[in-house]
């Protein structure tokens, strides 16, 4: 098995695990693995020390970690939107979790696409608000172009609202913090 597959298999048996209760996770990580010792070990330690810490082991995040992009390693894949797709990085120069959100290869070519995702992060990184992610860098790597931000441990409202019905006070509590954002996002544009 080449590399690229054993890390996609790692990357799907981690985030498995990392959706189910924490007592359920040994027991599904064994049967996932079966005899594979050295995967069971990877995937047990990204589970250890995937927590709210914004500082990584870099040693022990460095065996599990996939492809460079630029200085940093890739870790896994947190999401896919309009705009790109976003990966969980290590900052190999600070030791600390970043969000990596990289233009699709379809759009490379695209002046219209490439100069859209530019004005994003720049429209991004002039934003300084506890509920708005904060940008810190806009690059390339050959070909590919890439935004480097925090990384926000947690889940997206997408992903919390269809299993779990936000309770009308919680939903009034989120709809608050995103109408504060964008009327900060309205105070700059002005």
């Amino acid at each position: 098995m080449d590399d690229k597959a054993r890390w996609t298999i790692l990357e799907q048996i981690f985030h498995a695990a990392l959706a189910l209760e924490p007592g359920q996770r040994a027991e599904y990580i064994r049967g996932a693995c079966g005899e594979d010792e050295e995967l069971r070990r990877r995937v047990q330690s990204l589970l250890v020390r995937d927590d709210s810490s914004s500082t990584v082991d870099t040693d022990a995040w460095e065996d599990a970690a996939g492809p460079s992009v630029g200085p940093d390693r890739v870790l896994s894949k947190l999401g896919s939107g309009g705009m790109g797709d976003v990966y969980l990085a290590l900052d190999s120069r600070l030791g600390r979790k970043i969000a990596l959100k990289v233009l699709p290869p379809q759009f490379v070519t695209d002046a219209e696409r490439k100069s859209r995702f530019l004005r994003e992060a720049q429209a991004a990184s002039a934003l300084n608000h506890p509920n708005i992610v904060a940008v810190h860098d806009f690059s390339s790597d050959g070909e590919l172009d890439y935004l480097v931000t925090e990384y926000v441990p947690g889940k997206s409202l997408d992903r919390l609202s269809p299993r779990e019905r936000l309770k009308l006070m919680e939903a009034l509590g989120y709809a608050i913090q995103i109408a504060k954002a964008l009327a900060c996002n309205l105070e700059i544009t002005r």
